[in-house]
């Protein structure tokens, strides 16, 4: 079964990154001057009132969406040798909500695959991540960009899955200077743009596609499944470590929440007590119990600070019910 060649993607990818060097490396760096430029403002307290932090929020966030739906947009037209230009991203502002849609559905299953021993968001990377370029090249909605980006890469899941570690791989790398990630986030998206037109390519079996499409050897398969295993081990580990922090936080958080109770317990016991005498007092002295507890608010017996929220009292044909709120001490 042939498969698609990451090498030339990769290579091809790397040309026409080269051949508009100069035009996305401005474009880029006034994105990410802006990006940097809205943290500085939103991390600024002082300047968004706490009552405002949500309408923040979400503003950022859209304005997140717009600009990368602008950026594969820009990846799509100089992948199909068409000059990028800062029109790209008003092209398709009026999709906005959808691809935020679809950003939202994808976010959710790749962190939770990333919860889940790594190996899930790979597997989901492998076989949806094309569906924001499919959303934006034929212009179908959120669920049906998913389904066709399964559908065009089904056949590819170990290829796919050894592309995503090696952009994910460029990026970490580039990502320890400023400098690097101008250049790593602009090809990754230009490599992405021309991965999904191969695999589409291969789909649809064009013509014109066959220098895409390669037959892995055998030894190429196992380095890309033994390196998928060590990524699902790692996970793995990482995983039974959360359990094992997740388990110790909730002993701790049990232990808290049985000490808090034996010592409300102990409280409320000394403060049954005095509101038991105080109560009988104040029958000795009326004749009857009080209606409710705050007639006893003079009572000599509870201190002036004695907070009688705590309890519930009711009178009864017989004499009274009263029981602390938690409903551990009561008569």
């Amino acid at each position: 079964m042939r498969d698609l060649s990451i090498k030339k993607i990769f290579s091809v990818a790397w040309d026409i990154y080269k051949a508009h060097f100069l035009s996305i490396s401005l474009i880029y760096l006034a994105i990410v001057s802006l990006l940097y430029f809205i943290r500085q403002v939103a991390s600024q307290e002082f300047l968004v009132p706490a009552s405002y932090s949500w309408f923040l929020s979400v503003s950022i966030f859209l304005v997140q969406i717009f600009i990368a739906l602008g950026i594969i947009y820009m990846a799509l037209k100089i992948d199909h040798s068409r000059a990028p230009s800062w029109r790209d991203f008003s092209a398709k502002i009026d999709r906005v909500i959808s691809f935020a849609v679809l950003i939202l559905i994808l976010s959710f299953f790749f962190y939770l695959g990333l919860y889940f021993f790594l190996s899930p968001a790979l597997l989901f990377l492998s076989l949806f991540a094309f569906s924001p370029y499919i959303f934006v090249d034929k212009s179908f909605g959120p669920l049906k960009s998913l389904y066709y980006s399964f559908e065009i890469s089904k056949g590819h899941i170990l290829s796919l899955s050894f592309f995503w570690v090696l952009i994910f791989a460029i990026n970490a790398i580039a990502s320890l200077t400023v400098v690097g990630l101008l250049v790593s986030l602009p090809f990754s998206s230009i490599a992405v743009a021309r991965a999904y037109d191969a695999a589409e390519c291969l789909r649809k079996d064009t013509e014109g596609c066959q220098d895409y499409f390669t037959g892995y050897s055998r030894q190429a398969k196992i380095l890309i499944v033994f390196l998928i295993f060590i990524i699902s081990f790692y996970g793995a580990m990482l995983f039974f470590k959360r359990l094992d922090k997740m388990q110790y936080i909730y002993v701790q958080n049990l232990n808290l929440i049985k000490n808090i109770n034996q010592d409300n317990s102990a409280k409320y016991k000394k403060e049954f007590e005095k509101i038991v005498l105080a109560l009988e007092l104040y029958k000795d002295f009326n004749g009857k119990y009080p209606e409710t507890l705050f007639d006893l608010a003079d009572s000599a017996i509870l201190d002036a600070d004695f907070d009688l929220n705590h309890w519930i009292y009711k009178l009864e044909p017989e004499g009274y019910s009263l029981c602390s709120t938690d409903k551990s001490v009561c008569n």
